[in-house]
């Protein structure tokens, strides 16, 4: 009998000690995941917008180990894809500008921009390059989303280094082909506003800066503009 109950006492032992084991490595799990949570809040600001759907890494580290995860991000959200450690400011990052200009007779179609950067400034539809599209189907997609046309033969009219408004984009602008359509701004995407057709030579002012250096380069023929950089 007392044999028994010293072999039963040392697995009772045995048995309180795995699983205390087990409650510790469970409860250092748990708290690495809540840290990793809010982690990937907390720098989902610093984060790349982008209008699709997209599966983006985040790459995080764990007692001095790598983990990659994937993260589903909705269209309406920030995708997270950035690093922690060293993080790079996605937002000081150059961006890709895609515009589209319209001439008829003489004279160029223009509208004024609401609600983003440039703001009263007038231009004509243009965008953010998507991950994945063509120059030319963003100039197509940007035309027909804000002037609700169709364009067809696409020539490529200038590339600029652009710094200006607090930003920095790398642009290009192409001259489109529309027939007789006539451009109407898209009051539900609310980007542009008041339109019209004026002279080439006599533009209304002030000129979105994407649309002052398109301009130039059909009166000049120059294809070729560089932003000289803010320290110069």
């Amino acid at each position: 009998m007392r044999t028994h109950f010293v072999i039963a006492r040392t697995l009772m032992r045995t048995h309180f000690v795995i699983a205390g084991m087990l409650m510790r490595t469970h409860f250092v799990i748990a708290r690495s995941v809540v840290r990793l949570w809010r982690m990937a809040i907390s720098t989902s600001e610093r984060c790349l917008l982008r209008r699709r759907d997209c599966h983006a890494a985040l790459a995080m580290t764990v007692c001095g180990k790598w983990v990659r995860m994937r993260v589903r991000t909705p269209s309406s959200e920030v995708p997270r894809f950035c690093y922690t450690g060293g993080v790079t400011e996605q937002r000081n990052r150059p961006l890709v500008g895609v515009g589209v200009v319209f001439i008829r007779d003489g004279r160029v179609f223009l509208a004024q921009r609401r609600g983003s950067h440039g703001e009263a400034t007038w231009a004509s539809a243009g965008g953010h390059l998507e991950y994945g599209e063509s120059l030319e189907d963003c100039a197509r997609r940007e035309a027909r989303e804000e002037l609700g046309v169709d364009v067809g033969e696409l020539r490529v009219l200038c590339f600029s280094n652009i710094i200006a408004y607090d930003r920095h984009y790398v642009d290009v602008e192409f001259l489109g082909d529309i027939g007789d359509q006539e451009p109407v701004p898209n009051q539900a995407d609310g980007a542009l506003e008041e339109c019209g057709w004026f002279p080439l030579r006599e533009p209304p002012e002030p000129l979105f800066e994407p649309m002052r250096l398109a301009i130039a380069s059909l009166l000049s023929g120059n294809w070729y503009y560089s932003a000289k950089s803010p320290n110069q």
